[in-house]
């Protein structure tokens, strides 16, 4: 039974998105005595990057994108139906759609489907009767009727999307856990500014949902803040902005840093350099760069949003409400005062590695392809 992995999602500006690299770090666990059984639908743009990255698969490249024209609802159509032919002419027997952001991949086909859902925050961002929440609920719906089996990234992403379509049955779902990894050898090199600075660190989108606001707010009220800089990792961003002129207002901008796409070395540098990290999100199906910092034998404050509480297993140092500069700040504090040792560092870090091998993750999806092989879909 061979296996289509659509990779529809992944462009050439979108290599360093957290789905691009969801969908790489899948590709890369497969063994390579097993990739004859799968193939992969790519863009036309990405067919030279997929050639020279997994030369061990099967490619299939096809052009959803053309001849588009400014009418939204025949666009969509027109891209649905390049999609199911690309999808039909596969000559495979199992659809893996590993992002649930492209809309016409909703179209059925022949095959039978795995659809992998990351999170609901589409809907649940939105205001309950606005056309976005609507539109969002549909496309899920459409989603969920259209698979045979769901993949849920964590239990949380599970349980929230019962909550929203409580009608799904439940021999559809299973929860295979992201994949986890870390360079095993590093430079060490980052920002030369940095060298000689203790710094927090935060990395994530720079918007609202993450709440990164609140820890600028925090900052200055944590014992002993002059002997610390933060640095953000992310793009800029209105709410980068606003943050950068509150931190103005109250005299501490010069104690801010912000830095764009990095090299995978210079972030896992900084995880592994920094005297703390923290993730202040409101929002999480997953949450990579706490678990990834952690991995990195680096101290963690953190939420308990969402799927945090249970993706980093109890792990890490909490605080909350996540909107609390007080609570967030006295965390801060008591881990900056009494930092773990390093061999608490280490077991932490080595349970977590454990948890989110990328064996794991490939298991979990064999069986669940093997499951279909069986003919059990629902």
């Amino acid at each position: 039974m061979r296996v289509l992995i659509d990779t529809t999602y992944v462009m050439m500006h979108r290599l360093h998105k957290s789905l691009s690299i969801y969908i790489f770090r899948l590709l890369d666990a497969i063994p390579p005595s097993d990739r004859s059984n799968f193939k992969l639908l790519v863009l036309e743009e990405t067919l030279e990057y997929f050639q020279a990255h997994y030369p061990e698969f099967e490619l299939q490249s096809y052009h959803p994108y053309s001849r588009d024209v400014s009418n939204r609802l025949i666009k969509y159509v027109r891209r649905s139906l390049l999609y199911r032919r690309a999808v039909n002419a596969s000559g495979c027997d199992i659809l893996l759609v590993p992002n649930d952001l492209i809309m016409f991949t909703a179209v059925g086909t022949k095959l039978k489907k795995i659809q992998v859902i990351h999170d609901m925050k589409s809907i649940s961002n939105q205001p309950k009767w606005s056309v976005a929440r609507i539109t969002s609920m549909l496309y899920y719906g459409l989603l969920i009727r259209g698979a045979d089996r769901i993949v849920c990234i964590s239990n949380y992403t599970k349980q929230d999307l019962k909550r929203y379509f409580p009608w799904t049955k439940a021999q559809k779902l299973e929860v295979v856990y992201n994949s986890v990894v870390i360079p095993s050898k590093l430079s060490g090199h980052i920002p030369p500014e940095l060298e000689d600075k203790k710094y927090i660190l935060f990395v994530n989108t720079l918007k609202p949902y993450k709440n990164a606001m609140t820890l600028i707010h925090a900052f200055p009220k944590v014992r002993g803040w002059q002997d610390y800089v933060m640095v953000f990792v992310g793009k800029d961003t209105d709410y980068w902005q606003s943050m950068k002129a509150y931190a103005e207002k109250h005299h501490f901008s010069d104690r801010l840093y912000r830095y764009g796409n990095l090299s995978d070395d210079a972030l896992y540098s900084l995880y592994r350099r920094a005297a703390l990290f923290v993730t202040t999100s409101l929002k999480e199906g997953f949450g990579y760069t706490p678990i990834e910092a952690a991995m990195s034998h680096c101290p963690v404050v953190s939420t308990t949003c969402e799927a945090l509480s249970d993706t980093t297993q109890g792990l890490l140092n909490y605080y909350e409400p996540p909107t609390d500069e007080n609570a967030l700040a006295t965390a801060i504090s008591k881990v900056l005062c009494h930092p773990p040792t390093k061999e608490e560092l280490a077991e932490i870090a080595a349970q977590l590695q454990s948890s989110y091998a990328p064996s794991h993750q490939v298991s979990g999806f064999s069986r669940l392809i093997g499951k279909m092989d069986n003919n059990s879909a629902y």
